[in-house]
């Protein structure tokens, strides 16, 4: 379809006055004729023919969607600081969705779903900040989905996933006149009510437009589960609402690429899984253990960038915060090594062990027993242990490696080692730096422009913590009667 008002005149004089006219005639037969629609907005029509939005979700993501070929793939992104479980609504229907990691290439279809005719709604957990792709291709499913989950503490689908945002003043205008700024406060929570968590600010203009022509930010204040917010983006831009982060789901369930699934449940009590077939499954579930790992940390730093070449932490801290200062401005990579204890109970045959570093500046490579286990670069930094680690004593090796700010911002105490204009910028290149010697005055890096001074904050660096072993249980979920089959 396509949407829009007949134009009135040509859009140049050749012909004028006549030209005008014959515009006039033409759009008046294409418009009467249904081919362009007007009056109405692409949304608003669509609904009206019953065509159900792309995507929808309960919790704020970002998403695109592209058709390739006959497969239609979602890219759905959690924006937040904080993990979200969403149930989203895609535009597809008797198809089986998977799940792509893109940072691994890891794939598996996905096991919690509902096919509802013209959508498929689909429960996605997202840690802060991760990425998916849903990608639906064709062909019928192949796995009986879960569609309802039961329990103690976990509904899904729920009936409840309100979080109610009140706000309390919206102002939009120019920056700092005031009288050009017009109070919206009404209009944002009309917006904010009917479930729209970010949208973009110039929308507010069909209500009226305080400053024609001009760019105007929208300030907000609004409370959420009783914490007062701010939020605030100019014309151009989108407007989002930071919601509470959610808490980790209380079963979750995994598929394997040949349709085997798992639940892994972290919270005591009686669960029941359903499937669109009428399966049932009962589960019962455990609290998640954890075990601290805890100090002392022999530290190795990488040499050559100023730090002692070994060093004792008691406790997990950031390399800013220590007393040396060579490790306060330390950039590179430093290891650091310890052991704790597992005891049998914990490698039991179907538990799952987890290493959380908890926060890490800025990306960790970790081995337990010599076993290299990969990188991790984003938060949250988790990985699997299970294969790894053993009962009794283990050996953890954790390399951590930061930004370069820290040791930029130190050399900018040592005296200046090349020629320089006053604005930071290089006159000429230094005879030292040509000749492939070291610099000087003792300085550690070169740049042609000092991006960081002496006075700057460091950065926060190191393994910061909390870590702790965390064992999951792993419930086999398949395969299960069906109650349509009787």
């Amino acid at each position: 379809a396509i949407f829009g008002d007949p134009p009135t005149r040509a859009p140049g004089l050749s012909g004028w006055p006549g030209s005008d006219e014959r515009v006039r005639r033409m759009a008046a037969e294409l418009w009467e004729s249904g081919g362009v629609i007007r009056n109405a907005e692409p949304v608003d029509w669509l609904r009206r023919q019953d065509v159900p939005p792309d995507l929808t979700s309960d919790r704020l993501v970002n998403w695109t969607h592209r058709s390739i070929g006959d497969v239609e793939v979602y890219f759905v992104a959690n924006g937040m600081p904080h993990t979200v479980n969403a149930t989203c609504r895609f535009r597809v229907s008797g198809r089986q969705p998977w799940i792509w990691h893109p940072e691994t290439g890891r794939s598996e279809p996905a096991a919690v779903w509902v096919d509802g005719g013209a959508t498929t709604r689909m429960r996605l957990g997202l840690d802060a900040s991760e990425s998916v792709f849903v990608v639906f291709p064709p062909g019928p499913p192949n796995l009986d989905p879960i569609v309802r989950i039961a329990g103690p503490t976990s509904v899904w689908p729920s009936t409840d996933r309100g979080v109610q945002i009140r706000v309390l003043e919206a102002l939009w205008g120019p920056e700092g006149d005031e009288a050009r700024t017009k109070d919206v406060t009404a209009q944002v929570q009309r917006i904010l009510d009917a479930g729209r968590h970010d949208f973009q600010v110039a929308d507010l203009a069909s209500e009226g437009d305080p400053a024609f022509g001009v760019v105007k930010t929208l300030r907000v204040r609004y409370t959420v589960d009783g914490a007062t917010r701010v939020a605030r983006a100019t014309d151009p831009e989108r407007i989002a609402f930071e919601l509470p982060g959610d808490d980790e789901p209380a079963v979750e369930v995994l598929a394997s690429a040949d349709g085997r699934m798992t639940a892994r449940v972290s919270r005591p009590g009686e669960y029941v899984l359903t499937t669109a077939t009428g399966a049932h499954q009962r589960l019962h579930g455990s609290a998640k253990a954890e075990w601290p790992v805890g100090g002392p940390w022999q530290v190795a730093f990488e040499p050559g960038w100023g730090a002692p070449p070994t060093a004792t932490f008691d406790e997990l801290h950031s390399w800013t915060e220590d007393d040396d200062p060579g490790i306060q401005h330390f950039s590179g990579t430093a290891t650091y090594r310890t052991e704790f204890q597992l005891g049998t109970g914990a490698l039991e045959p179907s538990a799952r062990l987890s290493l959380d570093l908890g926060r890490v500046e800025v990306m960790a490579r970790v081995a337990v027993n010599g076993e290299d286990l990969g990188l991790l670069w984003v938060a949250p930094y988790v990985v699997d242990i299970t294969d790894a680690a053993e009962v009794g004593e283990n050996e953890l090796v954790i390399e951590v490696t930061n930004l370069w700010p820290n040791r930029m911002i130190g050399d900018q105490h040592l005296p200046e080692d090349s020629d320089r204009n006053p604005n930071g910028t290089l006159k000429a290149w230094p005879e030292w730096l040509q000749d492939g010697e070291p610099s000087p005055t003792g300085r550690y890096t070169f740049t042609t422009w000092r991006l960081w001074h002496a006075n700057d904050p460091l950065q926060p660096s190191g393994l910061l913590g909390p870590v702790r072993v965390v064992r999951t249980v792993l419930r086999d979920v398949g395969p299960m009667p069906s109650t349509a089959a009787r």
